[in-house]
């Protein structure tokens, strides 16, 4: 038996997203009362849970969305990845924010097109993404 199977979160935890990257489109953000605490938690479309939002990661939505205003949000689209974190001087798996994988489209064929144009080299790095 797992014992987080006993005890199960409403709100999406690292472990939740096993080895996927899942990409989601947010749906809304509202203010929630968690442990005494106001929280801003982010909703997903779809059947993904809740994600809690913490600094880092509102801050990634943020540059992501070109706008702090979470109204603003609506549609946006996030990846979702886990990453290893220090918290309180111990090494854990959190849920981070990252740009969404762009779609590669396959070119079409055809005798009367020339070379086809390189692709955009800064919007294809996603590792410069500052976060």
């Amino acid at each position: 038996m797992n014992i987080n199977d006993v005890f199960p979160s409403k709100y999406l935890r690292a472990r939740d997203l096993d080895d996927d990257e899942p990409t989601v489109t947010i749906k809304s953000v509202e203010m929630t009362t968690l442990g005494g605490d106001r929280r801003a938690v982010c909703y997903f479309e779809g059947a993904f849970k809740p994600l809690i939002l913490n600094k880092t990661n509102a801050t990634a939505i943020t540059q992501i969305a070109g706008t702090s205003d979470t109204d603003e949000w609506e549609g946006l689209r996030l990846r979702l990845v886990v990453a290893r974190v220090s918290y309180q001087g111990t090494m854990h798996d959190a849920v981070r924010i990252a740009v969404p994988t762009p779609v590669r489209r396959a070119a079409k064929s055809s005798s009367k097109a020339g070379p086809a144009a390189d692709p955009d080299p800064a919007a294809a790095r996603e590792e410069d993404a500052p976060f």
